[in-house]
């Protein structure tokens, strides 16, 4: 009976995988990388409106926050004025054309025509990519998820350039986490043998605890 147990201890040292030792140590929380979308400023102007507040759940298209840049609406006005002088241009001299009887100067008009007309596509051009910039200044939210890194209160009023850090904030699903624990040479060395004898029946276990205020809960994964 001695033999036997001493055999079956023998068996349970030797061929049961048993975790070497424990590993404490203090864990960062993040959401993970890929369930996160960056929110950034791709136009430079003054933030002028937040619509969000920190850790609010927001859907796709939600406005997140509104820039104004003066110049930007300089150049559409300017766009305007130039689409609506080109335009009122080429039918007048559509009118001159109709009337006029003499051949040489009814081909100089009408190259005066083309030469208008091509100003205002020109213009027409200018005004529908100074209003997709435009749109650029009103941040929307590019997915569901929760407001992460919003800027603080008093940034309102502040101008934001290309040559600065333009990330505004982020977009993140906060159920997809992950913990990074930073480790010494020996804990990684242990945490190494023991993934060596984790086996599909006994894995590798971890207890997270998540001190909150006084109070803690625990989970094993």
């Amino acid at each position: 009976i001695s033999a036997s147990r001493v055999a079956v201890a023998l068996f349970v040292v030797c061929f049961v995988p048993l975790p070497v030792t424990r590993i404490r140590q203090h864990g960062f929380v993040e959401v993970q990388p890929t369930e996160i979308v960056k929110v950034s400023v791709e136009v430079p102007g003054i933030l002028k409106e937040m619509f969000v507040y920190e850790g609010q759940f927001v859907p796709k298209g939600k406005e997140l926050a509104r820039f104004e840049n003066s110049e930007l609406e300089s150049q559409q006005d300017l766009a305007i004025a130039q689409m609506e002088i080109k335009e009122k241009l080429v039918k007048s001299l559509d009118e001159l054309i109709n009337k006029e009887s003499d051949l040489v100067q009814r081909d100089r008009l009408r190259e005066q025509r083309t030469k208008a007309e091509g100003e205002h596509r020109q213009a027409s051009t200018n005004y529908r990519h100074l209003r997709l910039e435009m749109k650029k200044l009103m941040l929307r939210a590019p997915r569901d998820g929760t407001v992460m890194g919003l800027p603080a209160p008093d940034e309102l009023g502040k101008r934001w350039d290309k040559e600065q850090n333009t990330l505004f904030c982020s977009i993140g699903n906060k159920s997809k986490l992950r913990v990074l624990v930073p480790l010494s040479a020996s804990d990684y060395e242990l945490l190494q043998e023991n993934q060596k004898k984790a086996t599909p029946t006994r894995p590798l276990l971890a207890t997270i605890r998540v001190q909150i205020g006084r109070a803690s809960c625990r989970e094993r994964v």
